[in-house]
């Protein structure tokens, strides 16, 4: 676990549903007792990234989904969630293991919902919300360095 100081910043690793493309979410919290809220979107300025999945990451921190909120989010590659606020916002893939935006997601029966990934992976959302996240500490990551591939969106609107 990340020491005190460390555990207030906090990056998520996230794909477009529809692009595959890389986004990072930084989040911000003032206290270890306060929830994160998004600071700053980061999307990587190259094609490259290969996808890694969630937890694979050396020096990942995990933790729970209640100590997130992701008030404002959208995707800024394809659009998803913001000007229509979607019932899933994005799902965590089986086949890739990465956060994906919820591009793809379509109910095709009352309370069944399918998703196709940028991976070729897809199938029947189940029921289970996500109960975790992994973060990359904003202090290790080199996303947030001034050589980065990474550029910054426009701040989210929270509501």
């Amino acid at each position: 676990m990340a020491s005190d100081h460390e555990d207030l910043r906090t990056t998520v690793l996230m794909r477009c549903g529809k692009t595959g493309a890389v986004t990072l979410a930084l989040f911000t919290r003032t206290g270890t007792s306060d929830q994160f809220r998004i600071e700053k979107v980061l999307e990587s300025a190259s094609d490259s990234e290969q996808p890694d999945g969630q937890g694979v990451r050396p020096g990942s921190d995990h933790y729970a989904s209640n100590q997130f909120d992701w008030s404002g989010w959208y995707c800024p590659s394809c659009g998803h969630n913001q000007t229509v606020v979607s019932p899933h916002t994005f799902v965590r893939c089986g086949g890739c293991h990465e956060l994906v935006c919820g591009f793809s997601i379509r109910e095709v029966a009352l309370g069944i919902s399918t998703f196709k990934c940028f991976c070729g992976s897809g199938g029947r959302i189940s029921a289970t919300p996500i109960d975790s996240y992994e973060g990359q500490s904003a202090v290790k990551s080199n996303a947030l360095a001034a050589n980065a591939s990474f550029k910054a969106l426009p701040p989210p609107k929270h509501s």
